[in-house]
């Protein structure tokens, strides 16, 4: 991860990841083999790019013949990280990802926000004093969209997010606007689950894709509490829940048509 705060769990977990494998004179590339995944990804564990997963902990034990030395640790980086830190390391691996699908099922998905719509609802439930920090890291995420060669974004958002007004109907027109003008970029598809729909989950859940590393996910409950999966088995379960989600949505076109109706309409 670009930028990583001082953590000191997760930098002792890294320099115990080092020193073990250079005592047993290994690569990064072999203990990777050895661990059932992939280089790059032990690559980010060395560089504190990821969180370490429990199993891959255990993994490690065995391999150097450890009494729960990593299993031990590994709870601890993962407690120690918090729930902002773990958002602030999504916002990162984002800003890596070439492929992005988010489901939505409360508020406009982040880089998609204009700043008023995001002023409206990080000010509800954030301090005045971080509430610009707070809107700092929001724009900063649009970035992704202003890149030479941005990431494929594919968002779902419950009919809820578009026909609920944050703040007043003029913030509101903005950001349905704001929805139509990205829906012309062709690395952007936007698709409405209609009201109508069979339920569906009442939390976010956004899936990053990458040439070369493995696919994240990061789920956050109604409660704001987020969390970020690595774990391949866990990924697919949710790649899985978002494909079945989508198949109730609307295609993009007529979701594109329901959100101009929507806009005329305030």
């Amino acid at each position: 991860m670009k930028d990583q705060p001082n953590y000191p769990a997760r930098a002792l977990y890294a320099q115990w990841l080092r020193k073990h494998r250079e005592a047993a004179d290994l690569h990064q590339s072999q203990v990777a083999e050895k661990l059932q995944i992939s280089p790059q990804l032990y690559g980010h564990w060395e560089n504190l790019r990821r969180l370490p997963t429990l199993d891959g902990s255990k993994r490690l034990d065995r391999l150097y013949g450890l009494p729960a030395v990593f299993e031990g640790l590994q709870p601890l980086v993962v407690q120690e990280a918090g729930t902002l830190a773990v958002f602030l390391t999504y916002v990162s691996q984002e800003e890596q990802s070439d492929a992005v699908r988010a489901y939505e099922p409360l508020y406009v998905f982040g880089p998609l926000q204009t700043e008023a719509y995001a002023r409206e609802i990080l000010s509800a439930a954030a301090s005045s004093e971080k509430l610009d920090e707070q809107l700092e890291t929001r724009t900063a995420r649009k970035a992704i969209l202003d890149k030479t060669d941005p990431p494929y974004l594919l968002v779902l958002l419950a009919e809820r997010v578009i026909r609920e007004i944050v703040g007043n109907a003029e913030i509101m027109r903005e950001q349905l606007a704001h929805l139509l003008e990205l829906a012309e970029q062709r690395n952007i598809d936007l698709q409405i689950i209609p009201a109508g729909a069979r339920a569906y989950p009442s939390g976010e859940i956004v899936l990053l894709g990458y040439p070369e590393d493995p696919d994240l996910a990061y789920v956050e409950s109604a409660g704001g509490h987020g969390k970020l999966i690595e774990p391949p088995a866990e990924v697919h379960a949710l790649w899985i829940q978002f494909d079945r989600i989508r198949t109730w949505a609307l295609s993009p076109e007529d979701s594109v048509q329901m959100i101009r109706t929507v806009m005329e309409a305030l």
